[in-house]
């Protein structure tokens, strides 16, 4: 037997659209997309806060170079 999952529709800004086309691996749809940042999102907040609770402090630059790094490892695997 087959379950099916409830489908919505969510209204986004063109931009995002886009946005989501842009980082999306070859097969993946919005949802595989928006899943994954969610629980990276969430992943990268729980260590945030592991890390103040240890005084464990990162730059900012790094952060943004790790962001900047895996978006272009999504976009080597989707040319």
């Amino acid at each position: 037997m087959v379950v099916k999952m409830a489908v919505t529709t969510i209204q986004v800004q063109t931009e995002t659209r886009d946005l989501l086309k842009r980082i999306s691996a070859k097969g993946e749809t919005y949802d595989d997309v928006i899943r994954e940042m969610a629980a990276t999102y969430q992943a990268y907040l729980t260590e945030q806060l592991r890390k103040l609770d240890e005084d464990e402090f990162i730059p900012a630059e790094e952060v943004f170079s790790a962001i900047e790094t895996s978006l272009s490892q999504r976009r080597s695997k989707n040319p």
